[in-house]
Parts: structure tokens; sequence; C-alpha cells
């Protein structure tokens, strides 16, 4: 029985006054590992590492063994990669993307001249006939004259009205969704300006939010980005928030392949709340110029004429156009992203350029989406990465010891030149690589066991035919690359989604079945990793098993920390809700098979 500390916990020595009570109630609840789940470990080699966090990492693994805690460390976080691009930028898998621009007219720079994609009524002033709190063109709505309604008496100045949107305090959802058009590989920037009163969002996964979503609610913006009510509250308690018209943004960073979005505004999970807010003037641009560009081996620059006469002809840097600078590793911070909104590159030409004043021109380059990052599975420097990697954990962990692989929510990956030649499809590639990477891993930290979470390789999960955040073809077949000593972390025990094999699988509980039944028919032992901030730790385990039941091969369970918002006590540390370890584990060893 293990559970997960989050990365917050290990970052500084001082948390170890919060660590060792946590690691006391742990063990006197029978856990028996705990797993670190800290972005930091990618960067155990890297100059960039803070001071004190090897101490501070020496120190928890010190006080974990002291209760009997075996220590779990992650490795190779390919799909949250943050620690990694905080390692090396060129780590990071890139997009390809283009920009179209006209050549000024005394031939000094590029000026940008893609349009934006339409947003219909987003002053909510269009109504369908006879019903005036049902928004036109707004595909859903939910609770029309219930929850949300048109508000002509509240606007700012020349917007004509609003949409208000009302909290139930127990009841549904509050929200309207638009869909539009959008160009591949693009970047889309919503604005709606907002305001609130006597908001409480102070329950978990309750929030305002302003999201950019892929068809099925796939969202593309960051996550962080999206809580919009708990940013503009200044914390996450939002307990009687008010503030008054304020201009709030979205960013889509990637569009990859996918030719439509949505729009998302409102109140998510409206169950003891209060409250309410309006939105008005909601637009949708195109995201600035070029910014968070890559340049290295398989992630290609070009500058080429789309203009009638000249269209093909491909223009040198240097001589044409001025050298167009690639992301410096400053501009990453510290805990590994890019910006979500990046500050724009200028293009500017030289005097010996041969292009002509009001020419149009397409630059085609490659550029990192802000907010979550991927790993490039391919380039010299991931080789020379996972390579490193390994040996500086068995230095650090010592050999025999036991891994967590990261290969989740992977949100882009087969994208660069590089990863595009090695195989034909996203999840034929990812099966080259963890069969690779277990090669490796096992010549450099000789493990004693190694755990990798389900989700990537899992048709009932992200692993199929179904387009998943910028992977628009999805992700099939990656499970044939698993190797079986390779144990499954299934934490599919909330996937509700559509998936391509079965889709009746839309009940809670009824994916983690499928899912285990699956890796259990593939010959994979497995742990089951659920609680994940439900709350109810005892509920939680036995959902959990119940679903479980009858499938054999499982070697435990794992309580996943996460929490979307404060918990009782002093018990939210390091990001993460241990506040369900003992009835949890109670409930794990009641009712285990």
């Amino acid at each position: 029985l293990y559970f997960l500390l989050m990365n917050q916990a290990i970052n500084t020595v001082y948390n170890l006054s919060a660590v060792n009570p946590l690691f006391a109630r742990a063990a006197a609840a029978g856990y028996t590992g705990v797993v670190l789940y800290d972005h930091n470990l990618e960067a155990l080699g890297s100059p960039r590492l803070r001071s004190d966090y090897l101490p501070s990492l020496h120190a928890v693994m010190g006080s974990a063994r002291a209760h009997g805690l075996e220590v779990i460390p992650q490795i190779y976080s390919f799909g949250h990669s943050e620690g990694m691009s905080f390692y090396d930028i060129e780590l990071a898998e890139p997009t390809a993307t283009s920009r179209h621009f006209k050549v000024s007219a005394d031939k000094s720079v590029l000026e940008l001249m893609d349009s934006a994609p339409m947003l219909l009524n987003g002053n909510f002033t269009l109504h369908s006939p006879g019903s005036p709190n049902r928004m036109a063109n707004w595909t859903l709505q939910e609770g029309p004259g219930v929850r949300t309604f048109f508000d002509a008496g509240q606007s700012r100045a020349g917007s004509g009205g609003s949409v208000r949107v009302e909290a139930s305090g127990g009841g549904p959802s509050a929200r309207l969704m638009q869909p539009f058009a959008v160009k591949p590989n693009g970047s889309i920037l919503a604005e709606c300006w907002v305001r609130a009163e006597n908001l409480d969002l102070s329950q978990s996964g309750v929030d305002l939010r302003m999201q950019l979503n892929f068809d099925g609610m796939d969202n593309c913006d960051r996550w962080e980005a999206a809580p919009l009510g708990r940013r503009l509250c200044g914390g996450s308690q939002g307990k009687n928030c008010s503030f008054p018209w304020t201009r709030a943004t979205s960013t889509c960073e990637g569009t990859g392949n996918h030719s439509s979005m949505e729009l998302w505004l409102g109140f998510w999970k409206n169950s003891s709340t209060s409250g309410r807010a309006w939105i008005t003037d909601c637009a949708l641009q195109r995201s600035g110029g070029m910014g968070n560009i890559l340049r290295r081996v398989g992630a290609p620059l070009s500058v080429r004429s789309a203009s009638s006469d000249e269209a093909g002809a491909v223009y040198t840097e240097g001589q044409d156009y001025n050298p167009i600078p690639s992301t410096p590793q400053s501009a990453v911070n510290r805990t590994g992203d890019f910006p979500v909104n990046p500050p724009t590159v200028a293009v500017t030409l030289p005097p010996s350029t041969r292009m002509a004043a009001g020419e149009v021109v397409e630059v085609q380059y490659y550029y990192v989406p802000g907010g979550q990052v991927p790993a490039c599975l391919t380039s010299p420097a991931s080789e020379q990465f996972i390579v490193q990697s390994a040996q500086k954990h068995a230095e650090i962990f010592g050999e025999r010891s036991q891994y967590l692989v990261r290969y989740d929510e992977i949100p882009q990956m087969h994208s660069c030149e590089l990863c595009a030649a090695k195989a034909p499809t996203a999840g034929q590639l990812l099966a080259w690589h963890a069969n690779h990477s277990a090669a490796i891993l096992a010549a450099n930290a000789k493990p004693k066991r190694v755990m990798v979470w389900q989700d990537m390789f899992d048709p009932y999960a992200n692993g199929n035919n179904s387009a998943y955040r910028y992977n628009a073809n999805g992700i099939t077949g990656a499970w044939k690359g698993l190797s079986r000593s390779w144990v499954i972390a299934n934490w599919n025990h909330e996937n509700t989604g559509y998936n391509a094999t079965d889709g009746t699988c839309f009940q809670k509980g009824r994916c983690m079945t499928k899912s285990l039944r699956f890796f259990e028919g593939l010959g994979f032992s497995q742990f089951i990793c659920g609680y994940y901030g439900s709350g109810n730790g005892t509920q939680s385990a036995i959902d959990e098993l119940t679903a479980a039941r009858g499938v054999s091969g499982l070697l435990g369970m794992i309580y996943g920390s996460w929490a979307s918002g404060p918990v009782p006590g002093d018990q939210y540390l390091g990001g993460g809700d241990y506040s369900q370890l003992e009835e949890y584990a109670a409930a794990a060893r009641r009712y285990w098979p």
C-alpha cells in the first residue's frame, strides 16, 4: 500500500516539520511506501537545480525510511515534462505551425496578417425568438432562465448587456458553449470581461471557468488558467468574493490538426456554491505573433513567398531576413513551464532582402505551446537524458529500487520531424520508446520493480484512436511496447470519456473494470491508483475494489493525493490531499479480495 507525496513537500527542508507527522500517520495506517511525485527529480543532473533541493530530498528520504516506508521515485516524465525542459529546453517536443506576414512598405519588417476566427453574439444581446434568456449562437446553454440569464442592466459601456450565471447551491452546472472553426497548427486567444458578486468557491472542484476545448471536453488551454474565479479572487478559498469588470483571457497555444474548437464559460460543478457572475464582450483572436520558437534538429524554420507571382520561393536567413532566434533556456521558469503568453519575435529584414514591398510570405516553424510541456521521444538530447537520468537516480536511490515511469497525459508527440520519421504513428512511436527506455533503465539503474501509469497505453483511457489534446489522430497500440516486467499503475477509476474500442464505457467504475481486465489479459501485474480527492477515502476504496472484483495479478493500491482545492485543517501539504489516508487504508485492507 503506497501513497503519493506531492512535489512542493520536497522542495525545502522546512517542510520536514509537516512531512514527518505525515509519514508517521502513513506508517501507522499500514502504508509501506511513498511515491515521490516531483518534477525536480528530472533535473537531478542539472546545474539549474536549486542548491537546497538535494539536501531536502535526502532529508525526506531519511524520514520516510525511518518510518519504515520504501521510497519510490518517479522517472521519465514524458507527459508532464516540465522538469525535463527546465533541465534542457531542447528536450521539449515542439509542434509545427505557420504565420502569414506582409512585407512592410519600407521593406524593413514583416507585418502579421493572419485573421482571427469568428465568435458570434459575444455580448449576448441576440436571443432565440420568444426566449429572452436563451442566447443565440451559443450551442449549449445550461439552465436558461433558471441559472443563466440575459441581463440588460449589467454591461460595460457600449456592450448592451451580459449573460448572468448564478450558482444554485447544490444544483447542476451553469455553462455556455460555442463552437468555432480554427486553422490547424494555430494558436487562439479568447477574451471576455467578467464581474462577480459574493462568490463562494471554497469546495473542491467548484469554480467559475473560461475554457478553450477541443471536441469532447478535452481542454487546450493551460489547466491553471481555466479556474477563472480562483485567480480573480486571489486564492483557493474564494469565499464572499466580488470583483468589478475585469478582462479575462484563455489561450490555446496549439490547435494541432484540429479544425474546430469550443469556448466554454460559466460555473463548473455547482454544488455548495453561492453568488453570481456576469460575462460580456467575448471575442477571439490569433494569439500574437511568433513565440516559444524552438529550433533544433528535427524542428527547422523556413520562410517562403505566398504571393501569386513568387509562390514557393524560399528565402535565405541572413540574406533575405535577419536571424530568428530560438527560445533561450532562461525563458523557461523554475517549474519548467514555457510562457502561456510568450513575448513575440519580430522578423526584421536587411537591405539585401529579395522580398518585395507588400509581398505575402509564410513563416513555417516549430514552437512549444505554453503550460504543460511534453518531451521529445527521439532527439539526441532526449536519448542522452534518459541514460543520464537512470544513472543519477541509481546514484541517489541505489540499485534495486522501485521506480514509477510517468508516460502520463502526453499532450503531443510524433510532431517534430525526428519523431515522425521514427514511426508511422504516435502509438507506434510510444511503443518503441517504452521498450527502448525499459532496456536503458534496466541496464543503468538495475531496478527491483518498475511501475508505469497506464493511461497512454490504455484503450479505455487515452490510448485509442480518439483525439487526445494535440494528438488529433489518437494514440493506438502503444501497449505493444510495454515490457511485461513492468507493473501497471492503473488510475482509470473515474474515466467516463469516449473510447473508440467500446462506446458503452461511460458509467463510473465500468472503465476501470475494462481497463484492469485488458491489462490482466496481456499478463501484467497491476496496482490500483485511487482516491484523487473524492473527499471520502472509504467509499473510494470500496468503489475501486468493486470495479476490480475477480481481476488477478493485483499487487496493491496507491493513494493518489491530488487535490483541486482546500482540504480540512493542515492536511493540504505541498499540493496534496492527505486527509483520507487512514480511511482509505482501512477500507483497502477490509475489502481487499
